[in-house]
């Protein structure tokens, strides 16, 4: 008999090089002593064991976990030896920029952290081609959402929010609860235990006991970051103080996408407080490939012409201040082919008669939020349901 995850036959690795850095493989989500329990127990009811499968669960384990799992139950030192080797071999593999891929499975979109989680964090985190996966996924929900009901049946996501939030906590909420998961909605840490001091790496081991993965929405940059170091479910940043907000670049990638049907080679105008925008600043990271302007809030330049304007509100929240409105003889100047996207709140940016132009296209905006969110929680909830990540 061979060791393998419920739902999986035995998987063999291969390895090639390629252009990113990323170790895909089937993995506990976090190599902690019941875990090690659990494998124990199923070692000791087989005669015999796939070296390969047992290196793509224990992918990026160190020799001293690898001695803790000797101790929990008895397996041969020869075997242990050979799969340490293979271990370093992987390890190496990860070190030279050579991708460990599941045969026969797709790249789940996310980054790795800590050499055995996979959070998304940043919009760093996504290839083109992952990017372009979600763009097919989110166009087929959107075309037929009713098919993608109750798909996710006995999951659990837990929104985080330690800052307000509309339309990414609802969006979020729906998502889940379309696709047939359960939400845990803390969308108002004053009444969590959070006024008691309770830190965020504290909360954030608690809520791992109760879901299976969690939506966060922080005040400082680089909370999401550290969330991810500590918890034991994945972490999708839902927005982290004037840092990132990589779901909302998402679904403004795929209004731009959907438009324009490509990404690359457009022009992009950035318009309001480009420094404390965080959806400014992962947008701005995603468009590689593209002509850039930015008209900062006091910026009274002539807006150029543009496929993309891209308007925020000021922050005021984080010390910005001022106001400005977007006017009538820059409307004029517009292409006829061009967007409006915004991602909302609006204050006096876009004044509400520019709301029936064909151009704006913020609401469609937003409403591709949740189904972008639904994408994404399908391939979490696919990785859980099969196994590949464990409490």
């Amino acid at each position: 008999m061979q060791l393998t995850w419920p739902h999986h036959s035995t998987t063999l690795l291969d390895t090639k090089e390629h252009h990113h850095t990323m170790l895909v493989c089937s993995t506990a989500h976090t190599f902690h002593y019941k875990w090690f329990v659990q494998l124990g127990n199923t070692l000791s009811n087989q005669k015999s064991v796939s070296k390969l499968d047992m290196v793509s669960q224990l992918t990026h384990s160190t020799q001293e976990q690898l001695q803790l799992l000797l101790r929990v139950r008895s397996l041969s030192l020869q075997i242990l030896t050979s799969i340490t080797e293979e271990l370093k071999l992987l390890i190496s593999c990860n070190q030279y920029n050579i991708s460990v891929k599941l045969r026969g499975r797709k790249t789940p979109f996310f980054c790795l952290i800590n050499n055995y989680m996979k959070h998304l964090v940043s919009i760093d985190d996504l290839t083109k081609d992952e990017i372009h996966e979600i763009f097919i996924q989110t166009q087929k929900i959107k075309n037929t959402p009713f098919t993608y009901r109750l798909m996710r049946d006995h999951t659990i996501l837990a929104n985080l929010f330690y800052e307000p939030s509309t339309r990414t906590n609802s969006s979020f909420f729906t998502a889940m609860t379309k696709l047939g998961g359960k939400v845990l909605n803390i969308n108002n840490v004053n009444y969590s235990s959070v006024t008691k001091g309770e830190s965020l790496k504290d909360t954030i081991i608690t809520m791992g006991n109760y879901c299976d993965v969690i939506a966060l929405r922080s005040r400082t940059a680089g909370d999401a970051l550290k969330a991810a170091q500590v918890s034991t479910v994945p972490i999708i940043n839902a927005g982290d103080g004037n840092g990132e907000h990589p779901t909302q670049t998402l679904l403004d990638l795929y209004t731009i996408w959907e438009k324009f049907n490509r990404i690359e080679d457009l022009t992009v105008t950035f318009v309001g407080d480009i420094e404390n925008s965080r959806t400014i600043h992962s947008l701005d990271k995603a468009l590689t490939n593209c002509e850039k302007h930015y008209r900062d809030t006091y910026n009274q330049d002539p807006w150029p012409k543009s496929d993309v304007y891209y308007l925020t509100r000021v922050q005021q929240e984080r010390g910005s201040r001022g106001s400005y409105t977007m006017k009538k003889e820059q409307v004029d100047m517009m292409p006829e082919e061009s967007i409006v996207l915004h991602p909302f709140p609006r204050n006096l940016e876009i004044p509400e008669w520019f709301d029936t132009d064909p151009r704006a296209k913020y609401f469609e905006q937003m409403k591709n939020g949740l189904y972008v969110r639904m994408t994404l929680l399908m391939s979490y909830t696919e990785m859980i349901s099969n196994g590949m990540y464990l409490k």
